[in-house]
């Protein structure tokens, strides 16, 4: 689940995908932790900045990051010091990606966002139970704190919260409506996506719960 720039996640997430697949081709017997994924996406990501930042800093000047390095005793110390600043705090479009799943270890997820170096960092969030990312990303785990969701959550109540209108009524303006759930588990290789009638039979019932609120504070 990815949320953020468009055009850079779809650069990162094709050599994700690439070297995923090719490991997948090479060794079939051998799962991918979802660890290794999250880590992935950030070695993908430090490359596509580390190209970017030469091309906007260090090519104005006739450099690469080997001649940079190369030079750098012939170099006036100012503009050492101001180019190597630039590097470092030159700035990628924002990006953050949830990476999810049941790996052989079990269950997980992680959390890929902007640390506090300018840098992206994977942060694991089994204990927690849930992740949000993109514009509803602020909200969308007070609703999971408020119903006082756990990670050893029934799953009737897991797959109730994210698909109630409640919460699309009250999401951040810029998100969608629509809701898509994807199961995964409980053993690895098994995934399944929930149909619109079963996302219907889940609304039918947060509709049952209302009207039942509505009745106890009416007759209060």
């Amino acid at each position: 689940m990815t949320a953020g720039d468009s055009g850079l996640q779809g650069q990162i997430l094709t050599l994700v995908l690439k070297e995923v697949s090719e490991r997948i081709q090479s060794n079939p017997a051998e799962w991918w932790l979802v660890r290794d994924v999250a880590d992935l996406y950030i070695k993908y990501y430090n490359q596509i900045r580390k190209k970017r930042a030469e091309d906007a800093v260090l090519a104005p000047l006739y450099l690469d990051n080997n001649t940079f390095i190369a030079n750098q005793n012939l170099m006036n110390d100012r503009l050492l010091n101001d180019t190597a600043k630039e590097l470092l705090n030159f700035r990628m479009l924002s990006v953050s990606v949830i990476c999810a799943g049941h790996d052989p270890i079990g269950p997980h997820i992680y959390l890929v966002t902007e640390g506090d170096a300018n840098s992206l960092e994977a942060n694991c969030l089994d204990g927690v139970g849930f992740a949000a990312i993109g514009s509803g990303g602020r909200h969308a785990p007070s609703q999971f704190m408020f119903a006082r969701h756990a990670w050893n959550a029934p799953m009737a109540e897991t797959l109730f919260w994210p698909t109630t209108p409640r919460r699309n009524r009250k999401r951040h303006p810029a998100s969608g409506k629509g809701t898509d759930i994807i199961v995964s588990g409980p053993t690895v290789a098994t995934v399944v996506q929930l149909s619109p009638d079963a996302l219907q039979r889940l609304e039918s019932e947060y509709q049952r719960v209302i009207r039942a609120e509505s009745e106890a504070i009416f007759e209060g």
